[in-house]
């Protein structure tokens, strides 16, 4: 099974927001300056301590823009920030129906 890709620029942040489809991002950002979604897909590693919760990518993805289908961190399992924010179908959704190939 291939699931399908969303075409990158060379920052490795989607060329169109997967929310709202602006194609216009600041040059040094990670999130659409229209609707606030993020652009870039990393490690969402959830921290807790205490009664606070943060979200941080694990060591081993700090700094790293994983691919664009990417469900779950290849270094540590977490979930991605697409899919914490329902960018990206979860993997039995995008398979519902007997779609077996990137379309």
């Amino acid at each position: 099974m291939i699931y399908p890709k969303i075409d990158l620029d060379d920052r490795g942040r989607v060329k169109r927001c997967l929310c709202c489809g602006s194609e216009q991002h600041f040059e040094q950002g990670e999130f659409c300056t229209i609707c606030g979604k993020p652009i870039v897909n990393r490690c969402a590693r959830v921290r807790r301590e205490g009664f606070s919760t943060a979200f941080s990518p694990c060591s081993e993805a700090s700094g790293v823009a994983l691919p664009s289908n990417a469900r779950f961190c290849p270094f540590c399992g977490s979930p991605t920030i697409f899919l914490l924010e329902k960018l990206l179908p979860s993997w039995e959704e995008e398979t519902a129906g007997g779609n077996t190939s990137a379309p």
